[in-house]
């Protein structure tokens, strides 16, 4: 485990190369990304919005938004996904952890903008989640996935081991260990 203040983790900044030379930003959220999360939010579809946050909201709530960049860097983080545009960087994908009531694992939670997917981004993000979460002493982790969302359920069977699985009125509480998760893709 590193010992970690809470002070900005430079040390998690990066990027994600993707096929075709293409390189995205990778940087740690900030308390002022607000806006960044209402962009990302207003440029995701209405089955995207439905898989990650529950409900098809047309807006994102501001107490969501609070409670998303409440970010300490170390019982909550979160990493963001930037492409490179002629003016400022546009949004492309979110993932973050905060840990739980009884402090036995963190909670993981990952989205990609629609156009985005499919192309390795949501895999290097969670890696570099699950490994930013290990280097400040946590190795279980824990999300929530709707039933009806496969791609999800096969996604965190491809970043981790599934310990155990609970399902209650259509969502699976998925308890799993990090494989791979120290592999950091530069």
């Amino acid at each position: 485990m590193i010992d970690v203040a809470t002070s900005y983790p430079r040390e998690l900044e990066g990027t994600i190369r993707l096929r075709r030379d293409l390189e995205l930003a990778v940087r740690p959220l900030q308390p002022s990304d607000g806006g960044w999360i209402r962009e990302l939010h207003r440029n995701l579809s209405l089955r995207t919005r439905y898989f990650r946050f529950f409900s098809a909201m047309p807006t994102m709530p501001e107490p969501l938004v609070t409670l998303l960049t409440a970010v300490d860097y170390r019982r909550t983080l979160g990493l963001i996904v930037e492409a490179p545009t002629a003016s400022t960087p546009e949004p492309v994908a979110l993932a973050g952890y905060k840990v739980t009531e009884d402090e036995r694992a963190v909670e993981v939670g990952l989205v990609v903008r629609d156009e985005w997917q499919a192309r390795g981004i949501g895999s290097a993000l969670a890696r570099r989640l699950l490994a930013a979460a290990r280097a400040r002493g946590f190795d279980r982790f824990a999300a929530h996935v709707l039933l009806e969302n496969v791609v999800g359920r096969m996604f965190i069977d491809r970043i981790g081991h599934v310990l155990s699985t609970q399902t209650r009125g259509g969502v699976s509480e998925v308890v799993f260990a990090a494989d791979r998760a120290d592999e950091i893709v530069r």
